[in-house]
């Protein structure tokens, strides 16, 4: 029970190393540097990913209508609750 508790109360942190080699320093930033180039010139600049838009409808709501209603103070039918119209050739 007393190690769960000092357990508990333990803090530990990652130990830091320091290389001072001018080799791996610059092979480090170049490849920082080729992933950064990835990122904005194929994401951001040629593929646009930042615009992509769904296009296709997520729902739809479909219901049966029968007979005839009133709005403002017009009489529809069931060809008028029809949205969008469905007509092949309009002007």
């Amino acid at each position: 029970m007393w190690n769960c508790i000092t357990n508990f109360f333990t803090y530990e942190t990652t130990k830091s190393v320091v290389v001072k080699s001018w080799t791996i320093g610059i092979i480090n930033r170049v490849v920082q540097l080729l992933i950064i180039t990835y990122f904005i010139g194929w994401v951001f600049l040629y593929e646009k990913a930042y615009q992509v838009r769904d296009t296709a409808i997520e729902s739809s709501v479909m219901t049966k209508v029968k007979g005839f209603g009133e709005y403002n103070n017009r009489i529809m039918d069931v060809a008028d609750y029809v949205t969008p119209t469905q007509v092949d050739l309009m002007f």
